[in-house]
């Protein structure tokens, strides 16, 4: 480098690593001595993989690391050789001891000064490290793109991300530790930069359908179609829908569904075709997944034109249940789709089941009016009763309304007249064992459980009952089970399900696996008291003082007139030592 070039700089093109130790300031406070050696340890560990991986270290203060490789395909290895060998580091150290560090990748224009590196590509690579959770490693959409098809390093779209500084949100991915040790998987990841509204993991787009005919109303057919679809796509709040206008710019042409995952941020993509024959018309509908352009379901509808716009609202709903039962509710989608032939009653059915997804008391209210308006129009809608009764009794129990016993005693109505028009409906069952488990009839309540799953062992929110059963009969293992088949029941889980299952983890001694699983989700559900309270109970005994502060506070945000004991008794999940232990940890963190 000339003199001149020392003094100036450069510019350049370059993979930049960056990495950091989440919760240094924690570690540091605690034992400054013990900290610092370790971070030596840990650094000569780094500095010794990044240069065997073709890299140079640029950047060093405090905690951070900065380094450039002239290729992303070294910078991700380097980056996972890293990761597994502090891992390795940390597998004899104590949980509140651990040091994790968090590695952004990105493919950038950097300024290059005696060494130094600076300029936007460091900035954002240094913005998508603080998004990592810790062990773990995170990608810009340049170096995925570099990497895609070129390198056998397993990735998967982490969503769309604001980040500090950056006016619009950035694509970012997830490098999958495959055979990484438990350590790095177990690393808690606590949710410090926790935004409003996270990126929906699951981003929809509707491309026009084919039209197979030469029929031009079939055109317009085609056209109102996809609208519709797209409409009701949209309605589903877990999701994202891509709009109408966009998708329509693909008219005519066959994109590369992955290409779509890129230029417009598409997870899933919906395409089909429309043919009329003599009396009857076809459409065929399928459903893929961009990242590797792979089908997850299709379906062919074959009608008689009697009323083209009955069959669109026909297809329309059917196609949106389809998607909530691959995407999002699972196969129960479709159970419940059959308890009722009004459509509106079944809208409002998923507007209620959004609303109580964050586990507060205003969602309760909202979706047990939703319900209410259902089951004015439908009067015997089985599903919608047997939420409502769910949803009563965690508003009575949780102290969410102003008539506890009026609540109970409306929910067991609700669940009595389920029972009614249905006496072998699965739900409805659910709904009992639920009440009989809280009025402390045990064995009575295993039966109806046994019962329910007998009826039908493909519904989520019953296998997720039964590992609450579990829960507080302390069988850990078999709540662990059962909550996590019904998560693979329902690909979007809901956050009583994340809770179950960070509970069962913790009773079994793996604390850290459980923060994980409970960071992830708050980052997504900040306003769920479920969650919260349940990290509340995990990072005060393992001494993170400020994150259980923090916790504390977001509680009493949510619902100012918590009650420590009211949580862990009311809910029937403890047994009563185990409710008094639970308890008793929550008083100690400052909740009344």
């Amino acid at each position: 480098m000339s003199d001149e070039e020392k003094t100036v700089g450069i510019r350049k093109l370059t993979a930049i690593l960056s990495a950091d130790v989440f919760g240094y300031s924690r570690l540091m406070s605690t034992d400054e001595a013990s900290t610092f050696k370790r971070l030596t340890d840990c650094r000569e560990i780094i500095f010794r993989l990044i240069r065997e991986h073709h890299g140079r270290v640029a950047n060093t203060a405090g905690d951070a690391v900065l380094a450039e490789f002239a290729s992303v395909r070294d910078a991700a290895a380097g980056a996972i050789e890293i990761q597994k060998a502090l891992a390795e580091l940390n597998s004899g150290v104590s949980a509140d001891q651990k040091m994790h560090f968090r590695i952004g990748i990105n493919l950038g224009d950097v300024y290059e000064q005696q060494g130094d590196l600076f300029g936007d590509g460091v900035n954002l690579a240094a913005r998508i490290q603080s998004l990592a959770d810790p062990g773990g490693i995170l990608l810009s959409a340049s170096v995925y793109e570099q990497l895609e098809h070129k390198s056998d390093v397993p990735v998967e779209f982490a969503g769309e991300q604001k980040v500090k500084n950056m006016e619009k949100p950035v694509k970012v991915y997830r490098v999958v530790m495959k055979n990484a040790p438990a350590s790095v998987i177990a690393a808690p990841a606590l949710p410090q930069e926790i935004t409003e509204s996270a990126p929906p993991s699951i981003v929809v787009g509707v491309l026009p359908f084919e039209n197979l005919s030469e029929d031009p109303e079939q055109a317009y057919f085609c056209d109102g179609l996809v609208e519709d679809l797209t409409t009701a796509l949209a309605a589903i709040p877990e999701m994202k829908t891509i709009a109408r206008n966009t998708m329509f710019g693909f008219k005519g042409k066959s994109p590369d569904v992955r290409q779509l995952a890129r230029d417009i941020g598409a997870t899933h993509v919906v395409e089909g075709s429309v043919r009329k024959s003599g009396s009857r018309i076809r459409i065929n509908a399928q459903l893929l997944e961009t990242k590797e352009g792979s089908h997850l379901w299709a379906r062919r509808y074959d009608k008689e034109i009697a009323d083209l716009f009955d069959i669109q609202d026909d297809i329309v709903r059917s196609i949106a249940t389809e998607m909530d039962v691959h995407l999002i509710r699972g196969e129960q989608a479709r159970f419940w789709r059959a308890t009722t032939r009004n459509a509106e009653a079944y809208d409002l059915l998923m507007q209620a089941l959004s609303s109580a997804a964050i586990f507060a008391p205003q969602s309760f209210h909202r979706a047990l009016a939703s319900l209410e308006r259902a089951l004015d129009l439908d009067p015997d809608f089985l599903q919608a009763l047997c939420f409502k009764s769910l949803y009563l009794r965690q508003q009575a129990r949780n102290g969410m309304c102003s008539d506890p016993d009026e609540g109970m005693r409306q929910s067991r109505l609700a669940c009595e007249k389920a029972l009614r028009l249905d006496s072998r409906y699965p739900s409805a069952h659910a709904n009992l064992a639920a009440l009989l488990q809280i009025d402390g009839k045990l064995e009575e309540s295993k039966k109806e459980w046994e019962l329910s799953m007998s009826l039908n062992p493909n519904i989520s929110g019953i296998l997720s009952g039964w590992g609450w059963y579990c829960l507080l009969t302390r069988d850990y293992q078999k709540a662990l089970s059962a909550v996590r088949r019904a998560n693979e029941l329902a690909p979007f889980p809901q956050t009583l399900n994340i809770a179950l299952e960070a509970l069962a983890l913790q009773f079994l001694g793996r604390p850290e696996e459980s923060l994980v699983i409970v960071s992830r989700a708050l980052r997504r559900q900040q306003g769920d008291l479920f969650l919260w309270v349940t990290y509340a109970g995990l990072t005060g005994p393992l001494g993170l003082v400020e994150e259980s502060k923090k916790a504390v506070l977001k509680i009493l945000e949510i619902q100012p007139n918590f009650s420590a004991e009211r949580f862990a008794t009311s809910n029937a999940m403890f047994d009563h030592e185990t409710a008094e232990s639970y308890a008793r940890v929550l008083h100690q963190l400052g909740l009344p």
